[in-house]
């Protein structure tokens, strides 16, 4: 036997590990269909499941939104 950890809690040091209002529930699932990750909000029970090349393709969206952000704040300054 073995223990595995199949959902990590992304959360502020601040709030409760599990009930915390704003932490995200990151987690592996399989539904006989292969091996994706749903990201869960505790807030409202929303989620999202993703398969792995889908959750890399949204790294990259976010890594280019941030890059736009960051350049939009430097051009005003």
């Amino acid at each position: 036997m073995a223990i595995t950890a199949t959902t990590l809690t992304i959360h502020s040091p601040k709030d409760n590990l599990v009930f915390g209002e704003n932490n995200i529930k990151v987690s592996l699932n399989d539904e006989a269909g292969g091996y994706f990750v749903t990201i869960k909000s505790v807030m409202d029970d929303s989620s999202i499941n993703l398969d792995f090349s889908e959750a890399y393709e949204v790294f990259e969206a976010i890594k280019q939104l941030e890059k736009i952000k960051i350049d939009h704040e430097k051009a005003k300054n």
